[in-house]
């Protein structure tokens, strides 16, 4: 028989309370179920016992608590309920006074104290001594009817252990698998929560998203909180059930969210609450019906300084998910289809609704975010706002789609700490320049945008302020096969964590170079590497007014000959100059002293010497063949 994974995380354990009148009985149950046998010699009240974590299924452990009434201790046995988190209320089958104080005294005084919601058990005990006649089956259930507490009742038998173990069982259950919070019993279907909860996790197994769910994905909802996986016999007659009892259950042969609820409802129905429970855990859910602060939060607290990227199984993931919302295949993720990616949370959107994608990652004509734009988006939550990123990526069903837990979609370097061979792919560069140096044109060329820059009546005194973040493949960029993301952002109020600031000026203007080197002296209190932009280099270039040229500063400073960059250049041109970028930062204490100009230089180089080469090879074999 499959086991169901039932480890509880939110409940540190079950507290059992033992109360009722003198003589019913309840500290030979507690003897009668630790020794496994009756004793007629007990004492008045039992010594509290302790059941270990590991006997239980459900790693919790539990507590038994006796209690004995003289009548005049009442705030004793106060004290005891308000620490319980389950009540057996017992009284003697055969002594009908014990029942009647159990409605007149009992119930109402629990229901005085009790500020929590904490389940009664009724437990009738001494069946073996035969029932009073008065004491009927209605009158017992009029009395679990009237007090909302009450859960069942139980009879049983400290004597002969007739339902002894179900007793302590059913007092376990309460708490770690309660009732209330999926079921009302008056309306006779699932509470509003535990609908919304199990509607997010259908929409999680339901991974081609039509809105059914088929054989695989059965089974592989079965195997993920089964230790073995759905049989051909009970998928069968799981479905056969849906079928004759749940009108709009199946649809061609595959289970709709309707009766994926009915199966649900039908568990609890039958007083099998824990397998609903095993669902809903596993898919981070506590007794409340809300996700665990565990789940949501699976990475512990970092150190400042702390790194946090999407690892390579992290950007798998959001591959699959990207695919699985972009249901008409354009490339783009549509608002509606957003919406959908958002059902799968109640957090909601995860990125702040005011941010403008548009302007921020890679989009569509549309505005809507390409599948590199989603994934550059996603590496940009990491970066800044990591405990919102995980959270969205765990809620969304990370572990169910990759099998593995949450942590293992991001890698995470703290400062000082080995890297364990791991290499950094996301880095944050700070752009600075004078102002209308052309840095927001930079900027927005990086994610293809800068035609759409506005360019603002040069008579008004505006500074554009942007950010943008794209991924630069590895195979562009020398000296790894990495893909790189890199997080332009101008004008950063906070370059602290920046890994590289980047100086721009304007080369048409002769005074812009000078004005650059006054912003670097200002920054250079961060002790952050730099590289230097000359913007706008399709048009005439100037002298700059500065006693050192732009690459003659660079290379006394030991710092890379500065690119010469055009927004309005080619895409190849852009893409060589961002990747460019991405190898100094990369690497930005190793040696620069070619800049980009010079690679072309040398690359062309390069070539003009293996044609000379090939000439001279190809005469000495003609003059060879010709001896």
């Amino acid at each position: 028989m499959a086991r169901i994974s039932s480890e509880i995380k939110d409940i540190e354990e079950v507290r059992i309370l033992m109360i009722g009148d003198r003589g019913t009985g309840k500290t030979s149950l507690i003897y009668s179920l630790v020794t496994d046998e009756f004793q007629d010699d007990v004492p008045e009240c039992a010594d509290e016992i302790t059941v270990a974590a590991d006997v239980t299924p459900e790693q919790v452990p539990t507590h038994i608590v006796d209690s004995v009434f003289t009548g005049d201790n009442e705030d004793i046995i106060g004290e005891e309920i308000k620490r319980a988190n389950v009540i057996c209320l017992v009284y003697a089958v055969n002594d009908y006074a014990s029942f009647e104080h159990v409605e007149e005294y009992w119930l109402p005084l629990l229901r005085r104290l009790l500020i929590r919601q904490v389940p009664v058990i009724l437990a009738g005990n001494k069946t073996d001594e035969g029932k009073d006649d008065r004491l009927t089956d209605a009158k017992v259930e009029a009395v679990v009817n009237a007090f909302e507490m009450v859960e069942i009742s139980v009879d049983c038998s400290a004597k002969t252990s007739e339902n002894l173990s179900e007793l302590f069982y059913y007092a376990q259950k309460t708490v770690l698998h309660p009732s209330s919070p999926l079921y009302s019993v008056e309306d006779g279907k699932l509470n509003h929560e535990c609908v919304v909860a199990l509607s997010r996790i259908f929409t999680i197994v339901d991974t081609d998203q039509d809105g059914l769910l088929n054989d695989g994905e059965l089974r592989a909802f079965q195997a993920f909180y089964f230790d073995t996986g759905l049989s051909e016999q009970q998928l069968f007659k799981m479905k056969n059930f849906v079928e004759q009892s749940c009108q709009g259950g199946l649809r061609e042969g595959n289970l709709t969210l309707q009766g994926f609820l009915f199966v649900q409802q039908s568990f609890i129905e039958m007083g099998r609450h824990e397998s609903t429970w095993a669902v809903l855990r596993k898919f981070g859910y506590n007794t409340h019906l809300e996700l665990r602060e565990d789940y949501l939060y699976p990475l512990p607290v970092l150190p400042p300084g702390s790194h946090v990227e999407l690892s390579s199984n992290g950007i798998s993931y959001l591959e699959i998910l990207f695919d699985k919302f972009d249901k008409d295949a354009d490339g783009a993720l549509s608002p509606h289809e957003v919406k959908g990616l958002c059902e799968l949370s109640p957090l909601g959107l995860p990125w702040d609704p005011s941010l403008e994608l548009q302007t921020l990652v890679q989009t569509n004509g549309n505005g809507w975010p390409t599948k590199k734009g989603f994934l550059s988006l996603w590496q940009f939550l990491m970066y800044y706002e990591y405990k919102r990123a995980i959270s969205y990526i765990t809620v969304s069903g990370y572990e169910f789609a990759m099998g593995q837990p949450p942590v293992q979609s991001l890698n995470v370097f703290r400062p000082q700490a080995p890297t364990k061979g791991r290499e950094r792919n996301v880095y944050r560069c700070c752009v600075y320049g004078p102002l209308r140096c052309g840095k927001s044109c930079f900027v927005n060329s990086f994610i293809g945008s800068h035609q759409n820059v506005i360019v603002p009546d040069t008579r008004l005194p505006i500074d554009r302020q942007s950010v943008c973040v794209n991924c630069i493949p590895g195979s562009i960029i020398s000296g790894t096969n990495k893909d790189t993301f890199l997080i332009l952002e101008e004008k950063a109020e906070d370059p602290i964590s920046s890994d590289l600031i980047i100086i721009t000026y304007d080369t048409t203007q002769g005074y812009s170079f000078s004005e650059a080197l006054d912003i670097k002296q200002d920054l250079e209190k961060f002790q952050h590497p730099f590289m230097v932009i000359g913007l706008k280099s399709d048009l005439e270039s100037a002298r700059q007014s500065t006693q050192l040229q732009p690459r003659e500063f660079c290379h006394r400073n030991n710092l890379a000959n500065p690119l010469f960059f055009s927004s309005m250049g080619s895409e190849k041109k852009l893409q060589d100059s961002f990747s460019y970028v991405s190898r100094i930062v990369r690497n930005p204490h190793a040696s620069h002293s070619k800049g980009f100009s010079d690679w072309l230089l040398v690359g062309g180089m390069v070539v003009m010497v293996t044609i000379v080469l090939g000439m001279i090879a190809y005469r000495s074999r003609s003059f060879s063949m010709k001896k």
